[in-house]
């Protein structure tokens, strides 16, 4: 990750392509530029391993937060309902072909 944001950065990209690089690195990592070597390897030639591995890292620390009460969903779908705009096709549309731009660059 860090080698592409080295050899591809500039100032124009926001937050929003960054999070979306990081999205597909985690989708598709790449074992060579692996920052933890160990994982890399485990990836490259033990996959099963690898995949054992990241659900136990998985299990550890991407615990959901635990409610000492139920949480309600009434409150989130008593929320003001979005109106559709003419424009938003077109912005749809824009960050549709950025989206896939982005994605061939990788």
């Amino acid at each position: 990750m860090c080698e592409y944001f080295k050899k591809d950065w500039t100032s124009d990209l926001g937050i929003k392509h960054v999070l979306l690089t990081i999205k597909c690195l985690l989708i598709v990592p790449n074992p060579e530029s692996a920052l933890n070597e160990e994982a890399g390897k485990l990836l490259l030639e033990q996959y099963e391993d690898y995949t054992k591995r990241a659900k136990i890292y998985t299990e550890i620390h991407a615990k959901p937060p635990k409610f000492s009460e139920p949480v309600s969903t009434d409150a989130i779908s008593e929320g003001p309902i979005a109106k559709k705009h003419a424009g938003d096709k077109k912005l749809l549309d824009k960050k549709k072909k950025e989206k896939k731009k982005i994605l061939k660059r990788l």
